[in-house]
């Protein structure tokens, strides 16, 4: 790691850094390396940086750039930001005011750094400089982690359509049952069922740490979100297989006002273990994710529509749901992916069990 704070040799190091260090427990390991003691490799800042540039929105280069530039103006100038290791086991601790002061000598990326890099890149002939703001920075990052994405990771992708009558006849007498602030909305039977799915075929919940896939014990489902001002974040329901619906609907509704107010927790937004994502509220009837790295899978949901469909050998209206895997191929395979949509099937037919 080139630190070089006081202008001397590189030197070999790990760091812990938060770029919001609310509290001591939301420091992780950059890059996803928890324990000192147990991983004994090293790796360079610039290769963290590499990776932290291909991370959606909030886990990474916006999230750091913006923290450093914003609390080594404010309050928190004084406030620990890093904190790295070096072999020999010194520590130094950085703030977030030294932090910011130390970029030209510091591999750190600062929101002057971004905006300097693409004003560059956008002065070739014939080409105007565009002023830089937060809409196409988080616009830039998330197509270059899906860019990414696609480009190596072997994606592979299934659908399959599902009978939604049990499941939204339950729903609704459910929550009769229920205050208005207590209902339910579709989109947690659907996290729900996707969750206790994942049991089922566990390669799926899984992430990629430097070049092998670790399963993951817990199940923590990345929701997608869409911002107001524009752009996608995907922060995590922990533990979403182990919580009641009406737990997971408390935490849903906290989740997507604390992500649009700019208030989430740095672990919501590392910890994701599988991403789900629905535009049904969009009118969108089928959707194939990009695998959100270094997940190796991503569930989609479309809208529940009324189709004609078979029953006991009669053609009735129901209500329907195009259902989704995008998978990473080197993980898993068409028949692994097939049973999980399976068991998603089969869960959302008794929703009084999830």
């Amino acid at each position: 790691m080139s630190l070089m704070p006081d202008g001397g040799a590189e030197e070999e190091g790990r760091v812990a850094w938060n770029p919001i260090a609310k509290s001591p427990t939301d420091w992780r390991v950059a890059p996803n390396l928890r324990d000192y003691d147990r991983e004994r490799s090293t790796f360079s800042w610039a290769k963290a940086r590499r990776l932290l540039e291909g991370l959606p929105g909030g886990r990474g280069l916006n999230i750091a750039h913006e923290a450093v530039d914003r609390h080594a103006a404010g309050a928190r100038r004084d406030h620990l930001a890093l904190r790295w290791l070096g072999r020999s086991g010194e520590v130094r601790d950085y703030t977030y005011g030294r932090l910011a002061a130390l970029t030209n000598r510091f591999a750190a990326v600062t929101r002057e750094d971004v905006e300097r890099a693409a004003a560059a890149r956008l002065q070739a002939p014939g080409r105007p400089v565009e002023p830089p703001d937060r809409q196409a920075r988080m616009r830039q990052l998330i197509g270059a982690a899906m860019a990414r994405s696609k480009r190596e990771i072997p994606h592979y992708y299934l659908g399959t359509t599902i009978d939604m009558f049990r499941a939204m006849t339950w729903l609704a007498e459910e929550n009769l049952k229920r205050p208005v602030t207590e209902r339910l909305l579709t989109g947690v039977l659907l996290m729900k069922a996707t969750a206790l799915a994942l049991r089922e075929v566990p390669e799926l919940n899984a992430v990629w740490r430097g070049a092998e896939v670790v399963p993951s014990p817990a199940i923590h489902i990345g929701v997608a979100i869409s911002l107001r001002g524009g752009g996608l974040v995907a922060p995590a329901l922990h533990d979403a297989d182990r919580r009641s619906l009406g737990d997971l609907m408390t935490g849903l509704r906290d989740l997507v006002r604390r992500a649009r107010s700019g208030g989430l927790r740095s672990s919501e937004l590392s910890d994701p273990t599988v991403t789900v994502t629905s535009l049904g509220e969009q009118g969108v009837e089928t959707v194939f994710g990009i695998i959100y790295p270094p997940q190796v899978a991503i569930v989609g949901f479309g809208k529940v529509v009324e189709r004609p469909w078979v029953v006991e050998g009669r053609i009735v209206a129901r209500p329907v749901l195009a259902a989704t895997l995008s998978a990473d191929h080197r993980v898993s395979d068409g028949h692994r992916g097939g049973l999980f949509l399976a068991a998603v099937d089969r869960l959302l037919q008794e929703p009084d069990r999830l």
